[in-house]
């Protein structure tokens, strides 16, 4: 199937200057950066959403709301149907739309398909760990972060499940053609399909977190090998990329919420300001909440789970009782992260300390340090994981 692409300028929006080296390699690769007006190919991947025996299709009528939003709807459904993204359907399922606001305060239309999932049978295919597609970076220098467009729209629907997908608004009913947000098993049919297209090259100079792409080379000579590669598979399997997320050849990299250099990893400074400004909670979503964002950044604080300990008893059934020891916890989990260190990458080829038990720590120190001062300059990264502490 041929695209038609629209014009546009390769200039990101971020203003994140492109390396000189890397202009050509953009301009040679430019259709990867347009936006397509057609249809994905049908590809090996596809999305299905295969059902419990007996289950009965849902239908549930449509939310109210606001009557402000209903031109919004209206909008965003006209946009859809014209890039062909969704058709209207005689489907006996029907999953309600509601709006919600994303950050730049634009709308963002989502389907409603928690019934669906219900019945949906799950699909198990792993999803990278974070921690261990960072490790995977030691000796690393030059980044390029490539961000798919609409990553999901860019995956066809299973022809037979199409139905399955079916919205109502208040104007219409309708169905998708391509994989919508908010499915069950969207994310592990995104993964696999991008673990296979990237396979080869996965750990080598590629990481893939969904629609999130990291590039990854010691110079930028390998540099421009890498992403020549890894665009050329993207062009040849029709996959598209929005250039105002993406950067090229940079020394430093925002990915996954971490900020990764040559260095090592740091927490995303945007972060450590919402942690900063975060109040003390009142109620059990509010510690959820705050327990969520900290211990996304566990690995940078040692002991994480002792610590946040009287914070996670507030999480069980009736268990919310706010007291000095949990806002003694609030308090050092939010100082921590505000002084978070650059944790180094590990050197697998490196010799790896293992001891077990929080006993250890004190001797685990005393054996670590001289090593410290013999072989390295600057403080190592630490891991806790179920009783063990790694030092590298």
């Amino acid at each position: 199937m041929s695209a038609v692409f629209q014009h546009l300028v390769l200039e990101p929006e971020a203003n994140i200057p492109v390396p000189d080296p890397i202009q050509p390699l953009l301009q040679e690769f430019t259709a990867i950066f347009q936006e397509p007006t057609t249809l994905p190919p049908f590809r090996s991947h596809f999305h299905s959403i295969p059902l419990l025996p007996n289950s009965t299709p849902p239908n549930i009528r449509p939310y109210r709301y606001p009557h402000s939003q209903k031109a919004e709807i209206e909008k965003q459904v006209q946009e859809l149907l014209s890039a062909g993204f969704i058709q209207p359907s005689n489907s006996p399922y029907s999953s309600p739309v509601l709006l919600v606001k994303k950050k730049d305060s634009s709308w963002r239309l989502c389907i409603d398909y928690r019934l669906l999932n219900k019945i949906t049978i799950s699909d198990k295919y792993p999803i990278p760990n974070i921690d261990e597609l960072l490790d995977e970076l030691h000796g690393s220098q030059v980044f390029s972060k490539l961000d798919l467009r609409s990553g999901y729209y860019q995956v066809r629907m299973n022809e037979a499940d199409i139905e399955k997908t079916a919205f109502r608004t208040h104007s219409g009913h309708y169905e998708f053609c391509v994989m919508p947000f908010g499915l069950t098993n969207a994310p592990s049919t995104f993964q696999s399909m991008m673990n296979d297209l990237f396979r080869p090259h996965l750990r080598q100079f590629v990481l893939v977190f969904f629609d999130d792409i990291l590039v990854y080379s010691p110079t930028m000579k390998l540099h421009l090998d890498h992403l020549r590669l890894t665009l050329t598979l993207l062009r040849q399997h029709s996959f598209f990329a929005k250039l105002s997320k993406c950067c090229f050849g940079q020394s430093q990299v925002l990915f996954l919420g971490h900020v990764v250099t040559g260095d090592g990893v740091q927490v995303d400074q945007d972060k450590i300001s919402a942690i900063q400004s975060w109040p003390i909670p009142s109620n059990v979503k509010e510690v959820r909440g705050f327990l969520g964002l900290t211990g996304y950044y566990r690995r940078f604080i040692r002991n994480y789970g002792i610590i946040a300990k009287p914070l996670t008893n507030l999480t069980k059934k009736d268990g919310f009782r706010w007291s000095d020891e949990a806002l003694t916890a609030f308090i050092t989990l939010k100082q921590a992260l505000m002084s978070a260190p650059i944790l180094h990458l590990p050197d697998f080829t490196k010799v790896v300390f293992v001891f077990s038990e929080a006993k250890h720590l004190q001797s685990a120190d005393h054996v670590c340090e001289p090593l410290l001062q013999k072989r390295w300059t600057k403080p190592l990264q630490t891991y806790e994981r179920r009783g063990f502490l790694f030092y590298l």
